[in-house]
């Protein structure tokens, strides 16, 4: 009986480490293919966002997801380097915001606000 219960309760256990696992290695291949929020902007800023971003070789893909505020950036990193891309020229606030979430996202490891005449240009290293 006693024995019984050593084999079950290690089977329980064996299984119990499969579930983690498992459990584990779908989290994290899912949030590699989730997307980075970057901002919410205006459809023409998303646009020049995403295509500056990804002809400059820091995006992969882009989408401009409409919602009740503007459109919302929404990107996915390249394997590849890049050095001092230009993506839009945005407030101080936005561009701001944006280079922290693509900081945090990863899909760069440092940006810089440049002022200009329009606003401040985002500009991204990675």
């Amino acid at each position: 009986m006693v024995k019984l219960a050593r084999a079950l309760t290690a089977a329980t256990a064996a299984l119990a480490g499969v579930a983690a696992l498992s459990l584990g290695a779908g989290t994290a291949q899912a949030s590699s293919t989730d997307p980075v929020y970057l901002l919410t902007t205006d459809n023409v800023t998303c646009g020049q966002i995403g295509t500056n971003g990804t002809s400059g070789g820091v995006f992969s893909s882009y989408e401009c997801r409409s919602g009740i505020a503007g459109y919302s950036v929404l990107v996915r990193p390249t394997s590849g380097s890049f050095d001092n891309v230009y993506l839009a020229t945005l407030s101080l606030a936005d561009c701001a915001s944006a280079g922290d979430n693509g900081v945090n996202g990863a899909i760069w490891s440092n940006y810089v606000c440049q002022l200009g005449v329009a606003g401040y240009s985002l500009k991204v290293t990675g």
